[in-house]
């Protein structure tokens, strides 16, 4: 297949990005099959008999719930009222990092109303308010395996968690102490608070000490989380409920499309083909970094650089047996794309809440990406 061929694929797939990336990575991974002389109709039904494929879907679905869960019986009330007593000022960081270990579309605009009043109380400007709040709820992104894109990159490199985070724990180290670089310093003002209130980050620990030290997979694991957590609640009435807000058929596509995707190309040997063609124009680290780059940044959306770019490069990052620097840049970049990006619905939505500037939040936008573009290298020279 010639470069041109791959092209003319992804310019359908870019098309409709901004329609619906779900139809998108499906319509591009359809192409893909009838211009290698295939047949979609086997394609589909392969990837629909699959067990993998449906187990990651299962692992995306329980993800949301239990960050869903966490938010309809209470906890992070509870959670948000013991940070601001015992933090002060640096709740303005720490309040988006709790909120960020629960993935949820749109989640930047719940920790932005719980940021309100402290921000508010600190004086703080919108813009650095809503660079804060963006910032810090999407450290997590390419670590904590409740994010789909990290669930969908195990899918595509075949590895467990632990190897994953492996490669990508310097993007949050850095992109934290950047985050805090440009917070600055405040009051720590501690108050009496009812500490009791730390209990309720009892799912978070417990889904850690399940996958990282007892290295149990993560749909067992996040099964055993929701388990628990529905029967302390007491609240099972409410499980439709948070299964209709969870179970969402645009990421169930999304990841059926990606799993499809990722077949059509092994099948077919697209990725080994287009990483050989590239390699004659560019350093292979700097073309994993720009492709990742521009399918992120043009979409804003998470899941974009994981479905699209990293399927194309897994003859570059190694699947089953990954090279961690590679698997390392491909992320950073992904992540970067998308935390610069305008179309990022996170962002439009804390820029809204605070009434801030767009334009004028890039001073400190730029500035973290910057720092956590080049920092995380360190790592691997």
């Amino acid at each position: 297949m010639t470069l041109e061929t791959l092209a003319i694929s992804l310019i359908v797939t870019f098309a409709l990005i901004r329609y619906n990336i779900s139809i998108a990575v499906l319509a591009g991974a359809l192409t893909l099959s009838i211009l290698n002389g295939g047949n979609p109709f086997t394609d589909v039904t392969a990837n629909l008999l699959d067990w993998s494929v449906w187990k990651l879907i299962a692992t995306v679905v329980l993800a949301f719930t239990l960050g869903y869960s966490m938010k309809t019986y209470g906890f992070l009330e509870k959670i948000t009222e013991f940070m601001l007593s015992n933090f002060g000022y640096y709740s303005l960081a720490i309040i988006p990092m709790l909120i960020g270990l629960l993935p949820m579309p749109g989640g930047a605009l719940i920790s932005a109303i719980m940021l309100g009043d402290i921000v508010k109380k600190f004086k703080i400007p919108g813009e650095k308010a809503t660079f804060v709040n963006y910032w810090f709820r999407h450290v997590w992104v390419t670590i904590w395996p409740l994010y789909p894109n990290v669930i969908i990159g195990l899918g595509i490199l075949e590895v467990d968690y632990v190897n994953l985070a492996k490669s990508t724990y310097p993007i949050f180290i850095f992109s934290t102490l950047s985050g805090f670089l440009l917070l600055g310093k405040g009051r720590l003002e501690r108050k009496k608070a009812n500490n009791s209130n730390l209990f309720y980050l009892y799912p978070i620990f417990l889904l850690a000490f399940l996958t990282l030290i007892l290295r149990i997979d993560l749909l067992i694991s996040l099964l055993i989380v929701n388990f628990v957590l529905a029967i302390h609640a007491r609240k099972l009435n409410k499980i439709p409920g948070i299964l209709r807000e969870t179970i969402d058929w645009k990421i169930l596509l999304l990841v059926f499309s990606v799993m499809l995707y990722k077949r059509i190309l092994e099948t077919y040997g697209i990725a080994e083909r287009f990483l050989t063609e590239i390699e004659g124009y560019v350093n292979p680290y700097v073309a994993a970094a720009l492709l990742s780059f521009l399918v992120a940044f043009s979409t804003g959306i998470e899941m974009s650089y994981s479905s699209i770019a990293l399927p194309l490069l897994t003859p570059f990052t190694g699947v089953g047996s990954i090279y961690y620097d590679r698997v390392l840049i491909t992320f950073l970049y992904g992540f970067l794309g998308v935390m610069i990006s305008p179309l990022h619905l996170c962002y439009v939505l804390t820029a809204d809440y605070f009434k801030s500037s767009m334009l004028k939040t890039y001073k400190y936008l730029l500035i973290a990406a910057l720092l956590t573009a080049v920092l995380p290298l360190l790592t691997i020279l």
